[in-house]
């Protein structure tokens, strides 16, 4: 990080099939995939209307908790974590 090897502990997973131009729909569809299913999805990506948007159609389509990321907005991972 910034030139500084940190040690973490979690596993590392590269997706072949998630692209950064997928569509709402599209994101939805990935999210839904996932499992385990996450209890909460943070939404970064976009302009901050679509990331809003996105997190009402996430909570809607998939009943789960969604919400857009904000600046300076500290989270707690464990909280994403999947009950499954």
């Amino acid at each position: 990080m910034l030139g500084t090897e940190v040690a973490v502990r979690a596993r590392i997973v590269k997706d072949e099939e998630f692209s950064v131009h997928a569509d709402a729909s599209e994101l939805i569809d990935w999210v839904g995939a996932l499992r385990p299913r996450p209890r909460k999805v943070l939404t970064v990506h976009g302009e901050k209307e679509f990331a809003e948007a996105l997190a009402v159609r996430l909570a809607q389509e998939l009943t789960l908790e969604a919400m857009p990321g904000r600046a300076n907005h500290r989270i707690v991972l464990a909280e994403f974590l999947s009950a499954e």
